[in-house]
């Protein structure tokens, strides 16, 4: 990962527009991203109108931005 410069030239001479720019970053590997804690439990669902805590972690699944969003057992999107 980096920021790099492309040269390209044509008969020795740099094309029009060489060097160019590029970023360099590491893939997205969602498979990696884990959720877990009291409020995504599968084997004991805590359903309540009470808050409830969970962890995301993307430290192994790249850069990119991260969406949540949470549904009722019925499917329904609750809004922040």
């Amino acid at each position: 990962p980096g920021d790099y410069e492309i040269h390209i030239k044509f008969a020795d001479e740099h094309i029009p527009g060489s060097p160019f720019n590029a970023k360099v970053t590491r893939p997205i590997d969602v498979s990696k991203v884990k959720c877990y804690g009291p409020g995504v439990d599968r084997v004991n669902p805590l359903f309540s109108k009470a808050p409830q805590e969970f962890t995301v972690d993307t430290s192994e699944a790249g850069d990119a931005d991260l969406e949540v969003t949470v549904e009722t057992p019925d499917r329904k999107v609750l809004e922040p």
